[in-house]
């Protein structure tokens, strides 16, 4: 009886220690390992939530992917448009070609001079090489509405090389030009600068700078015209200081003068002309010492002649020689973007470093 009652008592007093141990046991579960165990799961419940939106997600790709594939379906089955077009839309969301920076892509998808600077067909008039630059700019006539502005085709054209000025000829009429600005500041019948010039077909005309000259104060001009098969030749002086033209006592006035030398250009193909005092850009790449007694080794002055297919160039600092004539295409200035074609050429001019072109017909 005694051994029962005390073995009783001890398990009362073990089971009564393993409750005291367990007073703890909540503690552990809130500050625990158990803890961030439960709220993981709470993180794998917003997992879930997260798979869910990407399914929605992937099924939103796989739609847009369903939209690129008809895209790629309708481009592959495109075919590109660009017959008789040099800039534009091709028809398949691509480009027929891009204009210049001084040109616009026209309707008929035609570059074309910009807005404000075309004539009423939208072509270019006047062509413009600055000096070093590497494409031509075109203007136009008639958007400009001057009053002085020529309203008949140019057939040649000289400038001042010490002035910001220049002078275009017409069948009947002669017009100053302002290079700078691109005015045209006055106009007068061709019968004021020359009467002679009314019973030629004017051909070509260029001016030699009054500071390759003797008297700073004048320029010499050179016109050239065609009766018949004879080429007709006018020289004269622009008085810088009076603006006026004056006759040349030792040039030429009304006559006859022949091209003899090997080389030589038919006067009568003749479409523009200009000097250039300097071959500046180095054009013209020729040993005048080869073909004359003088100790130039470069080309320095020289006249350049456009005919519809070739230019003629004229060394003109030593030899006065007419050098190998070389077609349109292979001169430097005609393969540059922007260059008119040798059939539109009417007239051109050199001036301070730019070359200047006018539309013929």
């Amino acid at each position: 009886m005694t051994v029962s009652v005390a073995r009783s008592l001890c398990v009362i007093c073990i089971l009564l220690f393993f409750s005291a141990c367990n007073v703890d046991d909540p503690i552990l579960y809130e500050g625990g390992d158990d803890v961030g165990t439960s709220e993981d799961d709470a993180g794998d419940a917003d997992v879930s939530e997260d798979d869910a939106d990407v399914s929605e997600d992937d099924a939103d790709v796989s739609e847009g992917d369903a939209d690129v594939s008809e895209d790629d379906a309708d481009a592959a089955s495109c075919t590109p448009d660009c017959e008789g077009r040099e800039c534009g839309d091709d028809g398949c969301g691509g480009s027929c070609g891009d204009c210049l920076d001084s040109q616009q892509c026209g309707e008929a998808g035609i570059c074309e001079c910009k807005d404000g600077e075309i004539d009423e067909a939208g072509i270019c008039d006047i062509w413009v090489l600055e000096a070093d630059s590497d494409q031509w700019s075109g203007f136009g006539l008639s958007a400009q509405e001057a009053e002085h502005a020529p309203g008949s085709p140019i057939r040649a054209a000289f400038d001042i090389e010490d002035d910001d000025l220049a002078f275009v000829l017409t069948d009947d009429t002669y017009h100053s030009f302002q290079p700078s600005t691109g005015d045209w500041l006055d106009s007068w019948p061709l019968t004021e600068l020359e009467p002679g010039l009314m019973s030629v077909d004017v051909v070509f005309a260029y001016s030699i700078p009054s500071s390759h000259g003797e008297n700073l104060d004048r320029e010499g001009i050179n016109f050239s015209g065609m009766d018949g098969d004879d080429k007709i030749v006018w020289q004269k002086y622009f008085e810088r200081s009076t603006q006026t033209f004056s006759v040349n006592p030792d040039g030429l006035d009304g006559e006859v003068h022949e091209w003899t030398k090997a080389n030589a250009a038919d006067p009568a193909a003749l479409r523009a002309s200009w000097l250039d005092i300097e071959n500046s850009r180095g054009w013209i790449d020729a040993d005048p010492s080869e073909f004359c007694d003088t100790q130039m080794e470069e080309t320095g002055p020289y006249i350049g002649h456009i005919s519809d297919d070739h230019i003629y160039i004229v060394e003109a600092g030593a030899c006065f020689e007419w050098l190998e004539p070389r077609p349109v295409g292979d001169f430097e200035a005609f393969q540059l973007p922007g260059a008119p074609s040798a059939h539109e050429i009417g007239a051109a001019f050199w001036h301070q470093g730019h070359l200047y072109i006018f539309r013929g017909e």
